[in-house]
């Protein structure tokens, strides 16, 4: 039993994520990723630790990291091939009063071979050259929508899980309490020619509006996460329709997707990126 575990221990009732997906990515380590339940009553705000074993059913977990996140949290640690076999992780939610709910244990999503590792990292050493050399990239931050928590106190809906004003100081629109996740630093690929070039720094943003973009898929994507241009701080609403266009058995490797530009009134204009 987990220390400060609440009474609620059967894993089917006190499961605490929605979702809970484990790939072996390009570099050698494990992506684990993760959605808590929208409805918890569990008290905000929350940690997740994510943690590792060989032996689940021995209860011999180790810890990976912990996030106050939902993030994609990456095991660094490079298993041998065998390990990687029987390798399972879980995450532990642990709310403000200090009880723990683990999640079931998952196993990874993937059985890449030496050769898959290889054809993926080259997939993605191509694409990171792109991004460093300036060609057809536009450099900006990701914000992803916070999904579960507490409800917004001024228009967050329960029934209908949305925020009744788009324009809410506090959720931004999204229905819960902060709205968005710190920001991501996620550039966007675009065919060269859509790009306009003005004293060494890339501008011509609005020019991808409406034609479809791609990025490496990490973090993953989902409609309606906000997408901020580097270069001049506009915002764009990801939009519903995100499709894979580079996998490794079954692996997302590149996404391609389209952006919607959003005027300078709305709300998402108050947050903050790193580098405002």
């Amino acid at each position: 039993m987990l220390a400060g575990e609440s009474p609620m221990s059967d894993v089917l009732t006190a499961d605490p994520m929605a979702s809970v997906t484990v790939f072996l990515g390009p570099q050698g380590g494990a992506e684990i990723s993760f959605e808590p339940k929208s409805d918890l009553p569990y008290r905000t705000p929350y940690q997740f630790r994510v943690e590792h074993s060989r032996t689940p059913a021995s209860g011999d977990w180790s810890e990976i990291a912990t996030t106050t996140s939902t993030w994609t949290v990456v095991d660094v640690s490079r298993y041998n091939w065998d390990i990687l076999a029987e390798s399972w992780y879980r995450v532990v939610l642990i709310d403000s009063d200090g009880y723990q709910y683990a999640s079931r244990a998952v196993h990874q999503g993937n059985m890449w071979d030496r050769r898959d590792f290889v054809l993926a990292r080259e997939m993605c050493r191509r694409a990171y050259q792109g991004v460093r050399l300036g060609l057809a990239c536009i450099n900006g931050w990701l914000f992803r929508k916070i999904t579960y928590g507490m409800w917004c106190q001024s228009c967050g809906n329960e029934i209908t899980e949305q925020g009744t004003n788009s324009q809410c100081p506090e959720c931004f629109g999204t229905g819960f309490s902060g709205g968005y996740h710190h920001a991501h630093p996620l550039p966007v690929l675009a065919p060269s020619q859509q790009l306009a070039e003005r004293e060494g720094e890339l501008t011509g943003v609005d020019s991808v509006v409406g034609t479809s973009v791609k990025a490496i898929a990490f973090p993953l994507l989902k409609p309606r996460d906000i997408w901020v241009a580097k270069s001049s701080g506009v915002r764009y609403a990801i939009q519903s329709q995100i499709n894979t266009t580079v996998q490794v058995r079954g692996v997302p490797i590149i996404l391609s997707f389209m952006m919607e530009k959003l005027p300078t009134t709305d709300i998402t204009y108050e947050l903050r990126t790193p580098d405002e």
